[in-house]
């Protein structure tokens, strides 16, 4: 039996089973700094490529599995959404200038000066409409499966980080190959709204006429209210705050 150095607690195994520490105490040098830096960044990095990995060929298996347990091989939803959702500001502000140059062309100046105010608005603050996203999916997918599916709101939450973190790793693609051809910025969103419909009908277990009209509304209703949502604080804060 070994005694942790940071707990107390005795063991046989590798691991302190109270705190995780490793049983065997080795003295701090130059290798174990390195070792341990290298470790941290390749092991962030495979597991969040191993969550999207799943999260894009069985979105609807990978969340159930982590809301009845199996969470050990991913990334818990939060992280993991910030994790993308950092990506993607960063490409959506570099990238944003000239697909909304493309969306003016052909508009008078007057049409172009006040959707440039709301447009600067949204590069502004583009990550806090995206932290604000999975408010609303969630909501839906609360209601609308529930009964089918017996999710709480908390687990629609966490569902709802990860589809929307999926979302957005579809968009940086997107957005980076608009480079070719601007039209691709659209196209983002097409394939968003196929990859939602695939892991709303994976989730549901079935694929009956009931579960496509349900996956459909609750693409609808998830889309629309958070897109007025936005338009609303957008309008709000040029009338009364600027």
């Amino acid at each position: 039996m070994v005694k942790c150095v940071n707990c107390g607690t005795e063991s046989e195994g590798r691991y302190c089973p109270e705190c995780g520490q490793k049983m065997q105490f080795v003295r701090m040098n130059i290798k174990t700094i390195f070792y341990d830096k290298i470790h941290d960044v390749t092991h962030w990095e495979n597991t969040v490529l191993y969550t999207l990995r799943h999260l894009i060929t069985s979105p609807g298996t990978t969340v159930k599995n982590y809301i009845t347990g199996k969470k050990k091989s991913i990334v818990k939803p939060v992280k993991y959404f910030l994790s993308v959702s950092a990506i993607h500001v960063i490409v959506f502000r570099w990238m944003s200038k000239y697909f909304f140059e493309f969306q003016h062309s052909g508009e008078e100046a007057n049409e172009i000066k006040d959707s440039m105010v709301a447009q600067n608005l949204l590069n502004s603050y583009i990550n806090y409409f995206e932290f604000f996203m999975p408010v609303f999916f969630s909501v839906f997918l609360y209601l609308l499966y529930r009964k089918k599916t017996g999710v709480n709101y908390a687990e629609s939450f966490a569902i709802s980080f990860y589809w929307m973190g999926t979302t957005m790793v579809i968009n940086v693609i997107m957005i980076l190959l608009s480079v070719f051809e601007i039209r691709l910025w659209y196209a983002g969103l097409i394939i968003n709204i196929i990859y939602l419909m695939y892991a709303s009908l994976q989730f549901s277990g079935t694929h009956r006429v009931t579960d496509f009209i349900r996956s459909a509304l609750f693409l609808a209703l998830s889309y629309v209210s958070f897109l007025a949502a936005a338009e609303g604080a957008i309008i709000f804060y040029i009338k009364y705050i600027k």
